[in-house]
Order: structure tokens, then C-alpha cells, then sequence
């Protein structure tokens, strides 16, 4: 998932590997947004690394690796926006099969002070990077594997008001 600044042109992602990247939907909120991106069936090992481009992008990358993926993994995404200290992804997922990987994430806007505190919901949170003025906006992110398929609609709990953008999807097992 990569946070970032919306005036200028979105963010791509790219690693050390080569491999293909699938953007799902950008959530928007005033000057921050967040995009998830996933890689089915990637080529990993040591040394792996992962980049965001794009000019005064200002973008922070959370970064999840999984085994055990269906050859589509992908199953379904929602998305919300606001300014509050309570985020979430609107109406959240329910995914369409049993034991499948659920993966939230927040931006937030980059003025200092503004972080994550907490997800409810089950889900754990796996990274957690605070933004920084002029460098890059706030992400979170965190993961709950469903044993059985039902909806879900976690909430971000954040160290205030103000800007954030979230989304949740769902990715089904082999």
C-alpha cells in the first residue's frame, strides 16, 4: 500500500524483483490518499526491495508478503475518506471464501504528531510509519486472516482530527 500527496501525480511501485504491480481504487481525502497494490504468484528472495516513484509524491509504503495465494487473489475492496479521529472503509468487505487474508490500511496527512494509535476488529497491525512535513504522509496498515468469510469493517483509531483515507481488501487462499 503506498500513502501519498494528491497534487501531484500518483505514485507507481516498483522492486527489485520485476515484478507486475495491480493498483486497485485510490481513496482520497483533501491532500492525502492511499492506494493498495498486490503481486500474484511474485518472484521473491533476499535483498528484495520495493520503491514508490513520482514526483513530490511525498509517499510512504507498507509492504505485506504472503503465502498460500489463489493464482486471482484478488476478492473484493472498499474505501472511505473523512476528517475525524475515527477512519474506516465504509462499508467495509465480506469476502467471498472461507480463510482468506483481509488488508486495511489508513494514510493520513503528513503534519507532525499525526499518528495510528489503534484497529479494532481482530486485525493486527504490521506496519505503522508517522508521516513527516515535506517528506512523506502517515500509513498504516494491518492484516486479519478469516477463517470463516464474514463482513468486516474495521475502524483506524487516530491521535486526532484530521484528514485520512482508508481501504480494506480482500484476498482469497488457494
Amino acid at each position: 500500500s503506498v500513502s501519498f500527496f494528491t497534487v501531484n501525480p500518483d505514485p507507481t511501485i516498483s522492486d527489485s524483483k520485476s515484478n507486475t504491480w495491480t493498483p486497485l481504487t485510490e481513496r482520497t481525502a483533501g491532500t492525502v490518499a492511499v492506494k493498495q497494490f498486490y503481486c500474484a504468484a511474485p518472484t521473491v528472495g533476499s535483498g528484495h526491495t520495493f520503491t514508490t516513484s513520482g514526483v513530490n509524491s511525498f509517499s510512504s509504503l507498507a509492504m505485506e508478503a504472503w503465502s498460500g495465494a489463489h493464482a486471482s487473489p484478488f476478492d473484493a475492496e472498499a474505501g472511505g475518506a473523512g476528517t475525524s479521529s475515527t477512519a474506516s472503509a465504509g462499508a467495509g468487505v465480506t469476502p467471498a471464501q472461507d480463510n482468506s487474508l483481509l488488508v486495511a490500511t489508513v494514510a493520513i496527512d503528513q503534519l507532525a504528531g499525526r499518528t495510528v494509535n489503534s484497529i479494532n476488529g481482530g486485525f493486527t497491525i504490521d506496519d505503522n510509519l508517522p508521516g513527516t512535513v515535506s517528506v512523506s504522509e502517515a500509513i498504516a496498515q494491518a492484516v486479519l486472516e478469516q477463517t470463516s468469510a464474514t463482513a468486516s469493517d474495521p475502524d483506524w483509531t487516530l491521535s486526532g482530527s484530521f484528514p485520512w483515507a482508508a481501504s480494506i481488501a480482500a484476498f482469497k487462499p488457494a
